[in-house]
C-alpha cells in the first residue's frame, strides 16, 4: 500500500544535446521533411543506426529505443532497464560522446535522437570498453522537459522510481534526476556442495542444503549537472552526483552437513554493506579551425564505505536443536576510497584520414581498517596512459586503423610496490566488396592489473577450514586480441559471423593451498589461458513498421593453464528477441540462456531468464506491464570451482526474478522546445573500489 502511494504521490506531482551531423550522414530533419536512409550505415569503426518514426513513437525513453533499435549482442530488459552484453563484458555508453550510466539513457527523449552509433571495435581512446554505445541527440536552446518512471512490483518486493528535470535557457541546460530503487525481501538461497581433499589423500564433504534467507537493499542515485554550448566553438559541463547504496541483507541460511563424522549444523550467513559514492565531473571541449578539436576532462571521487559478515554453525542434535555454536565469525572492513581521472585529447581530419591522440591518468587510493583483527591497510594503484591512433581511407573499398598506446602501471601495497609498463598496438582492417557486406579483421594486446581486493593480503576467515587473503606480490599481465568477421546489411536485415581468439599471458588467477587445517585461497600469476569464441547473429528491424526480431547465438572454449592445473570447458549460449508494434501497442519476447565463463578453476554461470512485455502509449505516457521468467519458479544460476584440495558445485537460487510481474507507467513531456548544434566526446567514470567482506557468495 506504501509504494502505491509513493506511486501516486509521483503521478501528481508530475501533472502539477548539440546534434552531431557530419556530412556523411544520411538522414536530416528538415522542417517536417524526413529524408530516410538505410536502418545500418557500416562505418571504418562503428555502425550508426538509425531509428524511424515508428520506433521512436513506440519509446518512452532511450532505453526502449535502443531495444526497438535491436543492437547486436546487447541485451536491454524493459523490465529493470538494465544495458548489458550477452558476455558479460564493458558496455561503454554515452550521450553526444559523453561517458553516462544506463540511469542517464532513460532521460533521453526519442524524439531528440538522431541516430545512435555502435563501436564494436572501439578506438583506443576508450579503454578496456568491448562495446561503445553514442547516442547522438539534438541539444535543445529553450523550453524544458520532464521524465518520470514508475516501475512497481506486482508481487515482490522490487520498484523503481526514476524523475529527471531539464531546462533550457539560450545556451545553457541545467538538470536534476533522481533514481529510487528500494528492493526488499526478496529471498535467496544456495544448495552448495563442497569437497576437501587433505594432503595425506583422504576427503570428505560438506553439503549445505539452503532455506529462504533475506536479501534485502536500496539504491539511490542523485545528479545535478550544467552545460554551456557555444555552437561551433565550446562545450562546458559539469556534473555533482551521488549514489548511496544499502544492501541490508545478503543472507544465507541451511543446514550443513559433514560426511567426515555425520554431524549436522545450522549455518548462517549475513552479510551486510553500505557506501557513499559523491563525485564531481568537469568536462571542456573547444573546436578548433581546420578540423581539429581538443577535449578536456576531470573526474574527481570519494568513496566511504562499510561491510560486515558474520558467520556461525551451530551443531544440531538428533532432533535438530541447537546444541553450542562450533563456529563464529565476525568480519567487519571499513573504509574509504578516492579516485581521479585526468584527461586531454587532441583530433585532426583530413578529407581521408584522421589522428587522434591522448593522454589519461587513474589514481586510486585506498585506506581499509579491520576492527576485529585490529588491522589497517593502505593500497595505492594508478596508471598513465598515452596512445595516438591514424585511420586512413585506401581506395574506394578499404580503410585501415593503425594505433599504439602506451601505459605505465603503478601499484603500492603495504610496503610492497610494482610498476609495469605495458604497449597497446592496434590494428584494424577493413574490406567492403559492395554496400551490403563488410569483412574485418582487428588485432590489439592490452594489459590487466590486479584489483584492490587481490592486492590486499589480510586474512578473512570463511568458515572454520578456509581462509581468503589477497596477494600484494601480484604483476600485471597482458592480454592478446585477435578478431575476424564478415557482416551484411540489406534492406531491413543486418547479420554477422564473428570469430574471435584471446591469449592471457601469466593472468592473475586463484590459488589454493593447505596451511596446517586451513586451506588458503589467495591468488597468483599462473601460466597463460586461451579463450576462443565464435558468434552468428541475425536480425529484422522494424520489418514492414510492424515486426523486429533478432537471434544470437555463440559458443565459448576455454583453456587454463594453471600452475598446478590445466582445465577446459565449453558453453554454447543464445539469445532471441521479437517484437511486434502496432496502433499504438506493442507486445515483445525476450529469451536468454546462460552465457558460463571459466576462469582459472573457477566456472561462474550466467542467467538464464525469459520476458514478456506489453506496452501501449497514449499521447507522451507509455503503461508497461511486464513478466521475468513468468512460466518457471526455479530461476537458478549455477557455479563451480574445480581445484583439487577444495572444490564445490553450487546452485543459488533468487526469488526476486521467480514470476515477477511489474506494471510501469512512463511518461516524457516537453515543453518550448527548439534545438541547436553542440556534442560532448570525451569523459570518465567516477566510481571507486573498495575492500568487502570475503564470503562464500
Amino acid at each position: 500500500m506504501k509504494s502505491m502511494l509513493v506511486m501516486a504521490l509521483s503521478l501528481a506531482i508530475s501533472a502539477c544535446a548539440y546534434a552531431q551531423t557530419p556530412a556523411d550522414s544520411l538522414t536530416k530533419e528538415l522542417g517536417e521533411i524526413e529524408v530516410k536512409a538505410a536502418p545500418v550505415i557500416s562505418k571504418a569503426d562503428r555502425k550508426q543506426l538509425f531509428p524511424n518514426a515508428e520506433q521512436i513513437k513506440g519509446s518512452a525513453n532511450g532505453v526502449d529505443l535502443l531495444r526497438k533499435l535491436n543492437v547486436p549482442s546487447l541485451i536491454v530488459n524493459p523490465v529493470d532497464q538494465s544495458i548489458k552484453l550477452a558476455s558479460s563484458g564493458k558496455v561503454d555508453l554515452r550521450i553526444n560522446g559523453r561517458t553516462v550510466s544506463d540511469k542517464d539513457i532513460q532521460t533521453i527523449d526519442p524524439r531528440t535522437v538522431v541516430r545512435v552509433e555502435y563501436h564494436d571495435s572501439p578506438s583506443l581512446r576508450y579503454g578496456d570498453a568491448e562495446v561503445v554505445i553514442d547516442f547522438i541527440v539534438k541539444n535543445p536552446t529553450s523550453g524544458g522537459s520532464y521524465y518520470t518512471n514508475l516501475t512497481q512490483g506486482l508481487n515482490k518486493g522490487y520498484h523503481d522510481f526514476y524523475n529527471g528535470l531539464k531546462l533550457n535557457y539560450k545556451k545553457s541546460e541545467f538538470s536534476i534526476d533522481n533514481n529510487f530503487q528500494p528492493r526488499w525481501d526478496l529471498g535467496q538461497w544456495r544448495n552448495n556442495t563442497e569437497y576437501f581433499t587433505r594432503a595425506d589423500g583422504s576427503r570428505y564433504e560438506r553439503v549445505e542444503e539452503g532455506m529462504p534467507a533475506d536479501a534485502t537493499n536500496i539504491n539511490n542515485w542523485t545528479s545535478m549537472s550544467y552545460s554551456f554550448t557555444d555552437p561551433d566553438k565550446q562545450l562546458l559541463f559539469v556534473q555533482a552526483s551521488m549514489y548511496y547504496n544499502n544492501t541490508k541483507h545478503n543472507d544465507y541460511k541451511g543446514i550443513l552437513t559433514n560426511s567426515d563424522t555425520g554431524n549436522r549444523f545450522m549455518m548462517n550467513d549475513i552479510n551486510s554493506s553500505e557506501s557513499f559514492n559523491p563525485s564531481l565531473d568537469i568536462y571542456y571541449q573547444r573546436n578548433l579551425k581546420k578540423n581539429q578539436l581538443l577535449v578536456f576532462n576531470v573526474v574527481g571521487t570519494v568513496t566511504p564505505s562499510n561491510s560486515s559478515r558474520k558467520y556461525t554453525e551451530f551443531l544440531l542434535d538428533d532432533e535438530g536443536q541447537n546444541l553450542d555454536a562450533s563456529t563464529d565469525i565476525n568480519t567487519r572492513i571499513n573504509g574509504k576510497s578516492y579516485r581521479l581521472v585526468a584527461e586531454a585529447d587532441y583530433e585532426k581530419s583530413w578529407k581521408n584520414s584522421r589522428f587522434t591522440g591522448g593522454i589519461r591518468y587513474t589514481g586510486n587510493w585506498s585506506n581499509s581498517e579491520y576492527p576485529e583483527l585490529q588491522q589497517k591497510y593502505s593500497t595505492r594503484w594508478n596508471n598513465l596512459y598515452a596512445f595516438g591512433e591514424y585511420w586512413r581511407r585506401i581506395g574506394s573499398k578499404t580503410d585501415m586503423t593503425l594505433g599504439l598506446g602506451a601505459t605505465h602501471y603503478y601499484n603500492r601495497t603495504g610496503e610492497v610496490s610494482n610498476s609495469t609498463v605495458f604497449l597497446r598496438p592496434k590494428l584494424s582492417v577493413r574490406y567492403r566488396p559492395s554496400n551490403a557486406s563488410t569483412f574485418k579483421l582487428n588485432l590489439s594486446s592490452y594489459g590487466n592489473t590486479p584489483s584492490i581486493s587481490q592486492l590486499t593480503n589480510v586474512r578473512q576467515q570463511i568458515d572454520n577450514a578456509q581462509v581468503s587473503m589477497g596477494n600484494a606480490n601480484l604483476k600485471n599481465y597482458t592480454t592478446y586480441r585477435s578478431q575476424v568477421q564478415y557482416e551484411l546489411s540489406k534492406g531491413a536485415f543486418y547479420g554477422y559471423l564473428r570469430g574471435t581468439y584471446r591469449y592471457h599471458h601469466k593472468p592473475i588467477m586463484e590459488y589454493k593451498y593447505w596451511e596446517g587445517d586451513n586451506i588458503i585461497s589467495s591468488y597468483a600469476n599462473h601460466k597463460n589461458a586461451h579463450v576462443f569464441n565464435y558468434e552468428v547473429h541475425a536480425a529484422l528491424n522494424n520489418w514492414k513498421n510492424w515486426v523486429s526480431a533478432s537471434a544470437h547465438f555463440g559458443f565459448n572454449r576455454y583453456i587454463m593453464h594453471g600452475n598446478d592445473y590445466t582445465h577446459t570447458y565449453n558453453n554454447t549460449y543464445w539469445n532471441c528477441f521479437a517484437e511486434i508494434s502496432h496502433w499504438n501497442w506493442s507486445i515483445g519476447a525476450q529469451i536468454t540462456t546462460n552465457y558460463n565463463s571459466l576462469w582459472g578453476e573457477s566456472l561462474s554461470g550466467g542467467e538464464s531468464a525469459h520476458i514478456l512485455v506489453l506496452m501501449y502509449q497514449h499521447k507522451s505516457l507509455h503503461f508497461m506491464l511486464g513478466c521475468m521468467n513468468p512460466f518457471s519458479d526455479d530461476f537458478k544460476v549455477e557455479s563451480e570451482n574445480r581445484n583439487k584440495y577444495a572444490g564445490y558445485k553450487r546452485t543459488s537460487f533468487l526469488q526476486a526474478t521467480q514470476r515477477l510481474c511489474v506494471i510501469g507507467v512512463r511518461w516524457n513531456i516537453q515543453w518550448g522546445r527548439k534545438h541547436n548544434s553542440g556534442s560532448k566526446r570525451l569523459d570518465n567514470a567516477g566510481g571507486s573500489e573498495s575492500v568487502k567482506a570475503s564470503g562464500k557468495g
